[in-house]
């Protein structure tokens, strides 16, 4: 049996965003909506200021994790399957200005970024056309990996899962964000650029470096049913 996560919200409703499956709950900004998506409904991410909150803690920002959700772009404007100009951030965890992690989507990709005091790391390079094919409105499932000293033991410091297959690693060295961040999903005041556009749905973050993402269209995600009632 896995273990759990430290932060696992269904985003399908007023409801559920305000009272996490497990982990601290979410918080909605004022024009917060939800539309349909892979469970059910998910988070409507696309405009400025659609985003939830969740608080600030130093669990989303240990030397060993696992960012994974479910995301289908709306509006963009696609090239070979990704986005053909400007960049987009799905979610953020922001402690300041020197200390963060966020996701990209870019016309190169996606790309996981991460900063330890002013010093960024994150992927040196993007998951691209090869391995990432995405469609306006269809949902994906997504995740980043990262361990400081090694991914299961190996030499990957980072790597981005595509639909459960591995689109990017990177073996450099990498310190994880410090301090306590509070976790941005959506568009947060549009101060980071553009917005993602889209839907974001089962967010979850781990304390510790998963791999394995065949759960992914269970909407427990491999948790123990028994102890865990939806």
């Amino acid at each position: 049996m896995p273990k759990p996560p430290v932060l696992f919200n269904r985003l399908g409703s007023t409801a559920q965003t305000t009272t996490s499956v497990l982990g601290a709950s979410g918080t909605e900004a004022a024009s917060t909506s939800y539309t349909a998506a892979e469970f059910g409904n998910g988070q409507s991410a696309t405009g400025v200021n659609k985003y939830i909150s969740f608080p600030a803690t130093t669990a989303y920002t240990g030397n060993a994790g696992c960012i994974e959700c479910w995301l289908a772009p709306s509006g963009w404007s696609l090239t070979n399957g990704l986005r053909s100009s400007g960049i987009g951030w799905s979610w953020s965890i922001f402690v300041d200005g020197s200390n963060y992690m966020d996701m990209i989507f870019n016309s190169t990709g996606f790309q996981l970024r991460m900063s330890s005091g002013g010093s960024q790391g994150g992927m040196t390079g993007y998951a691209g056309h090869a391995d990432v094919d995405v469609s306006d409105g269809v949902m994906f499932h997504w995740a980043a990996v990262w361990n400081t000293t090694g991914i299961d033991g190996g030499s990957d410091t980072q790597r981005i899962y595509f639909n459960n297959g591995l689109v990017r690693s990177s073996t450099a060295s990498l310190t994880a964000p410090v301090g306590s961040g509070t976790l941005y999903l959506g568009d947060y005041g549009n101060s980071l650029g553009n917005p993602f556009g889209g839907i974001i749905d089962n967010f979850k973050i781990y304390n510790y470096d998963k791999i394995d993402f065949s759960d992914r269209f269970n909407e427990r995600g491999g948790l123990n049913d028994q102890t865990l009632v939806l």
